[in-house]
């Protein structure tokens, strides 16, 4: 488990998962209505994601009391009884959470070869452009990884991965930082973001 501060008010919380569900429940301060949650959770695994997601907010914020949380219509996460922002990832094996004062994104996705099956459906022509054949796996795997974090961090539906969320030209040996572009009904906003490789992991993230 691993908790860093990033600029401002806003930390990221990373936990590789190897410990029971009884660890992380010996943590927390569940409600009747998350209990209630946890227990339509069927998969032993995705308990153990949501409780360690719940676990590494608590140790950002440090509350006094339990931490309210809601979901909009769209699934963005709202803590409803402190003022931060939040923001949650999570795959097999890994959950990720920024939690701060502004809207943030992230996703974490395991490496694979996998993604060059699929890669035509969120894939522009002008980032094949750049996509290095060395390194196709990896950089396709980030730039939809860079995608579904500004989806998280934009926060609203409607969003064509291909056509509205350009990656711009990145090393992904050299460089930590990319820009993602959002165009969407004549709007456009760039957004920088961070990567890194966490064991066999891709982390991206905006904030």
């Amino acid at each position: 488990m691993e908790i860093r501060p990033l600029s401002g008010a806003n930390y990221l919380g990373i936990w590789r998962l190897e410990e029971p569900e009884s660890h992380f429940m010996d943590q927390l301060w569940l409600n009747e209505e998350e209990h209630a949650f946890l227990g339509s959770i069927k998969a032993e695994g995705r308990r153990v994601q949501w409780l360690a997601t719940r676990l590494l907010i608590r140790l950002i914020i440090q509350p006094k009391g339990v931490i309210l949380m809601e979901w909009d219509h769209m699934g963005k996460p709202i803590i409803i009884n402190y003022d931060f922002e939040v923001a949650i990832t999570h795959c097999q094996g890994m959950v990720g959470v920024i939690v701060g004062d502004r809207p943030a994104g992230l996703d974490l996705e395991p490496r694979h070869d996998r993604i060059l099956k699929v890669a035509n459906k969120f894939v522009h022509m002008d980032e094949w452009a750049f996509i290095q054949d060395l390194h196709r796996a990896d950089q396709c795997l980030l730039i939809w990884a860079a995608k579904e974090a500004a989806f998280k961090r934009l926060g609203g539906g409607g969003i064509d991965f291909k056509e509205h969320l350009r990656v711009l030209p990145f090393d992904p040996i050299a460089d930590t930082r990319l820009k993602l572009r959002y165009l969407k009904g004549g709007e456009s906003l760039t957004m920088p973001m961070q990567f890194e490789w966490i064991e066999d992991y891709a982390l991206v993230y905006s904030y």
